[in-house]
């Protein structure tokens, strides 16, 4: 059995992606004398292939803090509201802001919910681009 001779390195390359979270990934591979361009086309293709999906799994990082921010937004958004409302119901008189906020609180409330939906619909895509379960 005749023994295959070692690939000798003749360059490299280096694929740079900006990331969602303010990061960067850095690939480095090398190119061998024996490398066809076929050859070449499909490390590179995989490579970045690797690379979107690292991008994708970086975004839902990003997203789910989003989303945990946006709930706990919510529920202050809530607590305000209600005190707001038990507030009004005693009779007490609302200073302006505060009927700014009642007057708004039904309304930020959907807005704050939507905004929940949108990031959960952006992770759902996300996972499937990722090829997440």
């Amino acid at each position: 059995m005749e023994k295959e001779s070692a690939a000798t390195v003749v360059g490299n390359f280096q694929i740079t992606k900006a990331m969602p979270n303010q990061s960067q990934l850095v690939i480095t591979g090398y190119l061998f004398d024996k490398d066809d361009e076929v050859e070449i086309d499909r490390r590179l293709d995989n490579l970045m292939a690797r690379a979107n999906r690292q991008f994708h799994i970086a975004g839902l990082e990003k997203l789910e803090s989003d989303r945990k921010m946006s709930i706990a937004n919510l529920e202050k958004i809530r607590e305000i509201y209600t005190r707001l409302v038990e507030k009004k119901k005693s009779g007490k008189k609302l200073f302006t802001q505060e009927q700014q906020q009642y007057e708004a609180g039904e309304k930020s409330i959907k807005a704050a919910l939507d905004g929940i939906q949108y990031i959960e619909d952006g992770i759902k895509e996300i996972k499937v681009k990722a090829g997440i379960t």
